[in-house]
């Protein structure tokens, strides 16, 4: 099973990448992995380049935890040139870590500009604008069989004033159209036969299930709340939705809007609107906002979204039904001991030389989605193995790249260091 990012030790100020990258700062934290602000100290002083690295644990070859990192990197891959999708730029592997060398986007995921800063409050253009970016990246990586299957306002990154959107995290995507893989992604956003509440279906569509949660990154942008907690009948919201017609204008949004929404949260997927639709659909509506429109009376209030601090809290975490079933991690990044040394020489997955290793691969990667359904039964939870503390008086860093930096950037071999010396 994938290592859970509380496992990972912090690598604030470790170097990876033949010791080109420095880590600078963690970023946030998903069910598995660790993302890290890095800076390349071999780019000149005035114009550093800055990326996002994302560290998972590496996995051991062979294990349904390698086929999983391999499914990240090759289905990434295959989108990341498409303009809303974040690029992917290679994979260095050193010593027990994985890391993604991504674009990074300063600014942060559209849960902080659409909840913390609600930028597409009483704005359609704007939002018709975002959320078409937001489409126009899932039909894509569709168009490429490459189905998200965890698609939430964390895994989507926008720019500060909200008008460009990134699609990122292909952790739990799948090349499968049709899914028997369940309580796959975010429960919030998982649709119900994710959930495995459509019998006696054992399979799903992947693409519909897509659309589901785009249905409720649309209502979350434009109410700040999610509609229920999990879309079954013993979520009082979803039965509450399930039953009466005036469930959605509830929240202060427009008739339209309500009326799109219903079309997206249909509990039978062939009957779902497609995503062209969509896309015209949300082209062609007036406004969101219920503006003087007065909101139906009674009823539960909706699912507030948390609005901790936006670098430090796991907000609504991604989940894999394996060994870790039901395993929702909610906690604040809280690094263990980092590693004693990278001894190891890293290998690399460049973007431009890998490409058809990771395809021809991907082509027969995915036995483990036909071994059918997934259950608690199938896969029992076993207790994962802690990560060792460091031995006594071991270094913190990269001690060998550390030293032969060290006349160049004169760091200091600790992590408490300051970082001043370096222009980054």
């Amino acid at each position: 099973m994938p290592v859970p990012s509380a496992r990972i030790p912090d690598l604030t100020n470790c170097y990876v990448d033949n010791g080109t990258l420095l880590l600078t700062k963690c970023l946030g934290a998903g069910a598995f992995g660790v993302v890290y602000r890095a800076v390349d100290i071999t780019s000149p002083p005035d114009n550093r380049k800055h990326y996002a690295v994302k560290c998972t644990m590496r996995a051991e070859p062979g294990t349904r935890h390698a086929v999983t990192q391999r499914n990240e990197i090759t289905l990434h891959e295959k989108v990341s040139k498409h303009p809303n999708v974040i690029t992917l730029h290679r994979v260095v592997e050193e010593d027990d870590f994985s890391f993604i060398i991504m674009d990074l986007c300063p600014s942060g995921d559209l849960f902080e500009a659409a909840v913390m800063r609600r930028v597409y409050a009483n704005n359609d253009e704007l939002l018709k604008l975002a959320f078409t970016q937001i489409i126009d990246a899932v039909e894509a990586c569709h168009g490429k069989n490459v189905f998200h299957r965890d698609l939430k306002p964390d895994n989507i990154l926008a720019s500060s004033d909200g008008s460009q959107i990134w699609l990122t995290d292909f952790g739990l995507s799948t090349s499968k159209s049709t899914s028997n893989e369940f309580y796959v992604g975010t429960p919030s956003y998982m649709s119900p036969e994710c959930l495995g509440r459509v019998r006696p279906r054992n399979t799903y569509l992947s693409r519909n299930n897509d659309v589901w949660a785009l249905g409720v990154i649309l209502f979350m942008m434009i109410t700040h709340h999610s509609p229920w907690e999990r879309a079954h009948t013993e979520d009082a919201l979803y039965q509450q939705f399930l039953c009466e017609d005036s469930f959605l204008p509830k929240y202060s949004m427009s008739r339209e809007a309500n009326d799109l929404l219903l079309s997206i949260f249909t509990l039978d997927s062939l009957y779902r609107i497609s995503l062209s639709k969509l896309r015209a659909e949300i082209q062609s509506i007036p406004t969101f906002f219920a503006g003087s429109q007065t909101p139906v009376a009674g009823g539960k209030a909706p699912v507030p979204l948390s609005t901790g601090n936006v670098e430090t809290s796991v907000r609504c975490q991604s989940i894999l039904l394996d060994a870790d079933v039901f395993a929702l991690f909610s906690m604040s990044i809280s690094c263990a001991s980092p590693p004693s040394s990278w001894g190891s020489s890293p290998t690399i997955y460049t973007s431009a030389s890998s490409s058809s290793a990771f395809l021809s691969w991907s082509d027969s990667d995915s036995d483990w989605e036909s071994e059918g359904p997934i259950t608690p039964e199938t896969h029992p939870v076993q207790p994962a193995n802690d990560v060792p503390d460091l031995p006594e008086g071991k270094n913190l860093g990269m001690k060998s790249v550390r030293e032969a930096r060290e006349p160049a950037h004169p760091l200091v071999a600790n992590r408490q260091g300051s970082l001043e010396d370096i222009e980054l």
